[in-house]
């Protein structure tokens, strides 16, 4: 596996696949999120922002 094929998922895509929306449902058929070999990486940035508007909504 190169780096090239390895997937970062930014804060709106986290969002998006936690809801389980219509979005994250399209994302995943495009990109194979659930599917793929290797699983798809999210920066700690991206779980800091996630948890802070989890905070926030409550």
């Amino acid at each position: 596996m190169s780096a090239s094929e390895l997937l970062l998922l930014d804060t709106s895509v986290v969002l998006n696949v936690i809801r389980a929306n219509d979005v994250a449902r399209r994302m995943d058929a495009s990109l194979n999120l659930r599917s793929r070999p290797d699983k798809p990486l999210t920066s700690v940035i991206s779980i800091a922002e996630a948890r802070a508007f989890a905070r926030l909504r409550n």
